[in-house]
């Protein structure tokens, strides 16, 4: 019984003060709601998800190039279609890759040929092969993969550069 008493007067007594600092309560209570309003806008900013490439660009880039550019190289560098103005400066970017090579002597009948190769600001490579499947290798990874596929898919280095900013 003591103990009842003793919690209603806690009570009672957090009534009062809450009364005589109604100010500070609510200066309190809205600053709280104010830090949770900006960790939820936070969140939702943060984890928007990114514009993803749009791979009709792309195409559309790889096919004008290879239009206007004889004899064909074997492969085209992102940067290279950037500074020709087939793609918008912010591609690379978008991709989330340092570059991106597109190797244009691909077909069908090597499945592991290697397609596009795009190199990762932590030096890996995700790659895409002729069978459609697209791989993370290695830096040393991949070159034991573009020795295998006989050389086809190292980037040229003609007199356009193409390829020869590459870096590895």
């Amino acid at each position: 019984m003591l103990a009842q008493g003793v919690k209603d007067n806690n009570i009672v007594g957090m009534l009062i003060w809450f009364k005589t600092n109604k100010r500070l309560v609510t200066i309190v209570t809205s600053t709280a709601g104010f830090i949770a309003l900006c960790l939820v806008v936070l969140v939702v900013v943060v984890s928007r998800p990114k514009t993803a490439v749009d791979a009709g660009q792309v195409l559309a880039a790889v096919t004008n190039f290879c239009a206007t550019h004889r004899p064909l190289p074997q492969s085209v560098t992102f940067s290279q279609l950037i500074a020709e103005g087939y793609l918008g400066s912010n591609v690379l970017q978008e991709f989330g890759a340092s570059e991106v090579t597109v190797f244009l002597n691909g077909n069908e009948t090597s499945p592991q040929m290697i397609l596009m190769d795009a190199l990762m600001p932590d030096g890996s490579h995700t790659v895409a092969l002729s069978d459609g499947s697209v791989q993370g290798f290695s830096n040393s990874r991949f070159q034991q993969a573009v020795q295998t596929n006989g050389g086809s898919a190292t980037p040229s280095t003609d007199s356009a550069g193409s390829g020869a900013d590459r870096h590895r």
